[in-house]
């Protein structure tokens, strides 16, 4: 919210790096963001700060909902397909970002198996439309090694 703008209605407070628990992987996108809002504090690059900016757009238009998503295992299948689709249509913007993340997503379609896709039945933000074509789709023959 800060990085785009917006000020919390309880304020703005910035704390000392600390540890990261559960977090962690998330400490590079806070830490990014942190360095945008505080980059005249840096003696930063142009590359530099071209490839920070880049970063927190990309964490603001697409990864912070991901983010927030992540704990609702039936919204897995859903939010990660959306991500993508996401991704892809900027792919105009920033192609070079887009491969980027097509190729580091790729490690994790797992949430994609059978099993997991079964659990967006149980998620409310798939459309009803969609659920029916997947209650169809049950009904087609596989594959032996899917």
């Amino acid at each position: 919210m800060i990085y785009l703008g917006a000020t919390p209605t309880q304020g703005v407070k910035f704390h000392q790096p600390g540890a990261v628990s559960d977090a962690r992987f998330m400490a590079k996108a806070v830490y990014s963001l942190k360095i945008a809002m505080f980059q005249s504090q840096f003696l930063l690059s142009k590359q530099q700060l071209d490839g920070i900016r880049r970063l927190c757009i990309f964490i603001a238009r697409f990864y912070a909902k991901l983010w927030f998503i992540a704990p609702v295992a039936s919204a897995a299948p859903f939010s990660v397909l959306s991500f993508l689709r996401d991704v892809a249509s900027f792919s105009e913007i920033d192609p070079v970002l887009v491969d980027i993340v097509f190729q580091k997503m790729s490690n994790h379609l797992w949430y994609l198996s059978q099993e997991c896709v079964s659990l967006a039945f149980f998620d409310s933000s798939v459309p009803e439309d969609v659920k029916q074509k997947m209650r169809a789709a049950l009904d087609k023959p596989g594959w032996e090694e899917p």
